[in-house]
């Protein structure tokens, strides 16, 4: 009977009754500004957690996870490559040759990074077929050269056009080694890559490095944050290689300054949410001032301190989860929407919000997990909860004499 009647109460301090409209007013107030909060946290950690995929998914399954190699070049790639394979952890090996060079078009220079890859053992170790499905048919010439969208725009070049590579010479008193080259096709990462990244055959960039082998192998792991560990090992066991290195030397502090930008901002939006259950409190505590004469002469008609006390944890309750659930539907809405959203402001007003020269990705990602929507929720839920506890409490010990003698 007493957890009957606080449900009734509560609801109608709520949202149930018409003529109760300072409270409706100020529970409206409240849940709204609770779900607001609660869809602002859903759609930054939707787009962090965008940016946290894309960077594992789409850049670090282009650039080599971990590298091994020789500055002169491995004469007997294959062997190394056989051992380098039965270490632990390691997936996929694949020979390559870095080249540091200038492109040279229409009277206009653009430095690049050129890898000299082996389609057929570079399809194991990055997603290059994703970008550019062709490639391994294309790289088959050795004056072929895949252009990164970036470069290509820069130089304004298409697929058959032709270009100089540069090769600076490590030996100052050497002229630096130029090849005239093909640009076979024209590929788009969305990325910082596509800025400066070219590839070519393997053969083509020994003998741009003067190299009999190719300069290393790169490897695709099992875990990405082992890179370091394995590397290091890789070069201590074998003699062939010089040097090692991996992903977090090159996009390491990208890495931590996402997951960091992550935190920061989901306590900044947190401070919202608080905010926001602050508002239930003062609508409660405004509520219990209201409503004194009504408390005491419920508790003189014999309903408990508890069941009042309840009434007035279901008000909060019950503006929490409509608050909650509103900010929960808003903000995985938001989320769905917002990549589509930007990239329609992008084409209609002809402007790119997240220049890639700047930017990791070129595009607004999102992410939406389950587990971060439901710890958001319920730890607003929570949260609400328990701020409901000190108002409820104040409206169960009022002393009903000392009202109704005020009333």
């Amino acid at each position: 009977m007493a957890s009957g009647i606080s449900l009734q109460l509560g609801w109608r301090y709520s949202f149930g009754v018409a003529r109760e409209r300072l409270l409706s007013f100020l529970a409206r107030v409240s849940s709204a500004g609770l779900a607001l909060g609660v869809a602002l946290l859903i759609l930054v950690l939707s787009v962090m957690n965008g940016f946290q995929r894309e960077l594992e998914e789409r850049i670090l399954n282009l650039v080599p996870q971990a590298v091994v190699g020789s500055y002169f070049g491995l004469n007997d790639w294959q062997s190394d490559a056989q051992q380098v394979k039965a270490q632990p952890g390691v997936e996929a090996v694949a020979p390559f040759t870095k080249v540091q060079a200038m492109l040279s078009a229409r009277n206009v220079v653009v430095p690049v990074l050129g890898f000299g890859i082996e389609p057929q053992y570079e399809t194991q170790v990055s997603d290059l077929a994703r970008f550019a499905p062709q490639f391994a048919s294309q790289l088959a010439s050795p004056d072929a050269l895949l252009v990164g969208a970036g470069v290509a725009a820069e130089l304004g070049l298409q697929a058959g056009d032709g270009v100089m590579m540069i090769v600076p010479s490590r030996d100052k008193r050497r002229l630096p080694v130029l090849r005239k080259l093909r640009v076979v096709d024209v590929f788009s990462t969305a990325t910082e890559i596509d800025n400066n990244l070219v590839l070519l055959p393997l053969a083509t960039a020994n003998d741009l490095r003067g190299l009999a082998g190719p300069e290393g192998l790169r490897l695709r792991l099992t875990d990405l944050f082992e890179a370091r560990r394995i590397a290091w090992e890789i070069q201590q066991t074998n003699p062939s290689f010089d040097y090692a290195t991996d992903w977090s030397n090159s996009h390491g502090n990208l890495y931590r300054a996402v997951h960091m930008s992550r935190n920061i901002v989901t306590l900044l939006l947190f401070v919202i949410v608080l905010v926001a259950v602050f508002n239930v409190v003062s609508a409660l505590v405004m509520g219990v001032r209201d409503k004194e004469g009504e408390i005491a002469i419920l508790r003189t008609m014999g309903l408990s301190r508890g069941a009042i006390m309840r009434a007035f944890i279901v008000q909060g309750a019950v503006i929490g989860a409509v608050g909650v659930l509103f900010g929960v539907l808003a903000g995985v809405g938001l989320s769905a929407l917002a990549p589509h959203a930007v990239a329609g402001l992008e084409t209609l007003l002809g402007t790119q919000f997240l220049d890639p020269s700047i930017y990791p990705i070129a595009y607004l990602p999102s992410d939406i997990r389950l587990s971060n929507v439901l710890a958001v929720a319920g730890l607003s839920m929570l949260i609400c909860l328990l701020a409901t506890i000190i108002p409820a409490w104040r409206a169960a010990r009022l002393q009903p004499a000392a009202v109704l003698r005020g009333e």
